[in-house]
């Protein structure tokens, strides 16, 4: 292993590769390419101007904004500072918005252009009336503690109550970098990132990432996918997700390409994987199926990308590995551990049937699998809470010491509320959410479990999707929602006599429902909306 997270920070680690790359192209948006030496004095340049507008070590800086090359430079400026990272959601709408600033303490806001024709200023003037009079420390906003606003974009459409960012960039003196006064190196430990979690049974949790944290993160990534200064990374996810934090750096690391896509366009994602070439690639199975599905599939060659970060599971692994990827390796990661606990690696990608069935071997770190019942290690293979450890762990929830107590135990392993076991040679198998477990007739299921069983063994089943709804005689019931391949016709009760002899009787689904593609509705980071789909299911049995 590479160890650059050691000892590390994230201005040492662009340094590094301005020195030892300075003409390779560091960033690709659009039909700009921007060397290393060029991105490194962009970040001093920004850093600068951020500086002058008071941002200081230990702030808290949120921004709203696209994946973009300004994206890049504010990422790396403002922890060349010594500022602490807030990236918000760009989806966040209404009470959404000031919540988030709420819990992160943020002290400076930059507020990006348009995304996706959205204007991004309106938003935050619709969610925070106040900041028609907001004039920074002298008159705030009630409840928030911010104290600067900015914005990027044409001068003449800057609000009153924000300083255009844009305008103070392009004034700095790039050589009077670092500042003589006020100005503090960070250190490996200090933090610099607070990544609000993509809850979804309550608010997200601004988890704390020092820089060392995040650095081994992305390390482990960068090691499992041998990237090297050859290499272009294409970057499909919101840079307000750990993934795209992770597979913009990656690339970075290591001398290589960061290829930018303002949000995933299949058919640009594929026509950009031939021209670059691409040769690195991260996706979610949704990612993957929206290239295979979409009109404009073999059209263009995929055929430079060698390696893969792929958030799937074994019941879409053959429909992604027959796109051609030699290598698909499937990760299991949290935001709390900088999204990456277990990696399958491009080294490991002979053994076959572990890249289909599992989440590949912890990274830097070590996985337990505790029972939720006794809280003890259970045996190996066994299923059970897993429960990691490691130098890409967070150190904790922003304000919520009981939040943060709760989720540690003795050891400080952290407990991640997912279920899943570890074979005897350390391989990592998730299964899915705790949460995402139904408990019927006093036994528990697994949703994914049963999801892997009707795509791979049902034939014409497109994607299978469980849920489970209250049932007064099994406590919950078991719902298949089933999209089939075109073409094909099943009848509820083949389908429950495919599962018979095959999947444990209380396993088996207890209505079986045929939907559209359509149903399907994906998160702006490629998950599935598992609530949408109860929703859904609910609704289907009203009208039964």
């Amino acid at each position: 292993m590479y160890q650059e997270w050691r000892g590390q920070t994230f201005p040492g680690m662009l340094e590094y590769s301005a020195r030892n790359w300075p003409d390779n192209i560091a960033v690709r948006s659009g039909n700009e390419a921007i060397s290393f030496t060029d991105l490194n004095n962009r970040v001093r340049r920004v850093a600068t101007a951020m500086h002058q507008l008071g941002v200081r070590k230990g702030d808290h800086f949120a921004y709203m904004m696209s994946v973009s090359t300004r994206w890049v430079e504010v990422f790396f400026a403002a922890l060349s500072l010594g500022a602490k990272l807030v990236p918000l959601n760009l989806t966040w709408v209404g009470q959404e918005i000031p919540q988030g600033l709420k819990l992160t303490d943020a002290k400076f806001l930059l507020i990006g252009a348009e995304h996706r024709g959205e204007n991004l200023v309106a938003k935050f003037t619709d969610a925070l009336p106040g900041l028609a009079v907001f004039d920074g420390g002298k008159g705030g906003i009630t409840g928030l503690p911010l104290q600067s606003v900015m914005v990027t974009g044409a001068e003449d459409s800057t609000p009153a109550f924000a300083c255009n960012f844009d305008r103070v960039v392009k004034a700095v003196d790039v050589a009077a970098w670092p500042p003589a006064e006020g100005y503090s190196k960070p250190g490996p430990n200090d933090d610099g990132l607070l990544l609000l979690t993509s809850g979804t049974t309550s608010f997200p949790k601004p988890v704390i990432h020092t820089h060392q944290s995040m650095l081994c993160g992305i390390c482990n990534y960068a090691d499992g996918l041998e990237a090297n200064d050859r290499d272009t990374f294409l970057h499909t996810t919101p840079n307000y997700h750990v993934g795209g934090i992770i597979s913009m750096c990656i690339p970075i690391m290591r001398g290589g390409t960061s290829r930018l896509l303002h949000w995933f366009d299949p058919e640009e994602a594929m026509r950009l994987i031939e021209s670059d070439p691409v040769t690195l690639f991260w996706g979610f199975d949704t990612h993957f199926a929206m290239m295979r599905n979409h009109p404009s599939y073999g059209k263009y060659s995929l055929a430079s990308i060698k390696r893969t970060m792929s958030g799937s599971n074994p019941a879409t692994f053959d429909a992604i590995y027959n796109m051609g990827f030699e290598h698909v390796g499937s990760l299991y990661g949290t935001s709390e551990s900088m999204g990456g606990s277990s990696y399958f690696p491009y080294r490991d990608r002979f053994d076959f049937e572990r890249m289909k069935q599992s989440n590949g071997r912890p990274t830097s770190g070590e996985v337990r699998i505790i029972s939720p019942e006794t809280g003890r290690q259970v045996a190996v293979g066994e299923p059970g809470e897993i429960c990691v450890n490691g130098p890409n762990l967070f150190k904790g929830y922003h304000n919520m010491p009981e939040e943060t107590a709760k989720c540690f135990d003795a050891d400080g392993f952290f407990h991640t509320g997912d279920y899943g076991w570890v074979d005897a040679d350390g391989y990592v198998y998730y299964r899915g959410r705790y949460k995402e477990i139904i408990k019927t007739g006093g036994e528990n299921v697994s949703m994914l479990e049963v999801e892997m069983f009707l795509q791979a063994e049902i034939a014409g089943v497109r994607k299978a999707v469980i849920c489970g709804v209250p049932d007064a005689k099994w406590g919950e019931a078991i719902i298949a929602l089933l999209e089939l391949e075109p073409g094909n016709e099943l009848s509820e009760e083949a389908v429950r006599e495919g599962c018979r002899g095959r999947l444990a009787g209380y396993k088996i689904p207890k209505r079986v429902f045929f939907v559209g593609g359509d149903t399907w509705k994906i998160t702006p980071t490629g998950k599935l909306d598992r609530f949408a789909v109860r929703e859904k299911a609910l609704a289907l049995l009203a009208v039964d």
